[in-house]
C-alpha cells in the first residue's frame, strides 16, 4: 500500500507505473491518505492509475469518514464497473454498526476496517488468514 503524491498535490502516475512493473505479480494499492488529499479530481486520476496497473484504491470519498463520503464512493464504483478505475475499497470509519448500511447504499464490495473481526462478525463471516510477504507468493 503506497501513497506518493507530488509537492503540487497530484498523484505521481509515473512512479506508480514503475512500481507496478517492479512488484508484479504483487498488487499495488493506493492509500487514501494520499489520494483523498490530492487536488486532482477522481475523474482525472483514477483512469490514469487504472491504465498503469494500480489494482486498488482505498478511499473515504474525500470525506472525514466513509458514511459522509458514501455518495462519492457510490459514484466511484460506477467508474470501477465501467473499467475506468481500479477496485474501490471504502475505508475510515467502517465498523460493525455501519458496514451493512455502507454496502447497501454504495454497492461497495471491499472495505478496510481497523476492527476486522467485529466487522466480519456483523456481516456473518470470519476473516481468513492473510499471508504476507514475498514468501507467500
Amino acid at each position: 500500500m503506497f501513497g506518493p503524491v507530488r509537492r503540487e498535490l497530484y498523484v505521481d502516475t509515473q512512479f506508480f507505473q514503475r512500481l507496478v512493473e517492479t512488484v508484479t505479480p504483487m498488487q499495488v494499492t493506493l492509500h487514501h491518505s494520499a489520494l483523498d488529499k490530492c487536488d486532482e479530481t477522481y475523474d482525472l486520476v483514477l483512469p490514469r492509475l487504472h491504465a498503469v496497473g494500480v489494482h486498488r484504491i482505498i478511499t473515504t470519498g474525500r470525506a472525514t469518514n466513509v458514511m459522509q463520503g458514501k455518495g462519492e464512493i457510490k459514484r466511484l464504483l460506477a467508474l470501477e464497473k465501467a473499467g475506468k478505475a481500479p477496485i474501490i475499497t471504502a475505508a475510515t470509519g467502517v465498523n460493525a454498526a455501519n458496514v451493512k448500511e455502507l454496502i447497501a447504499t454504495t454497492g461497495v464490495s471491499q472495505v478496510h476496517a481497523s476492527k476486522v473481526a467485529e466487522v466480519a462478525a456483523a456481516l456473518g463471516c470470519r476473516p481468513r488468514p492473510l499471508p504476507l510477504g514475498a514468501a507467500s507468493l
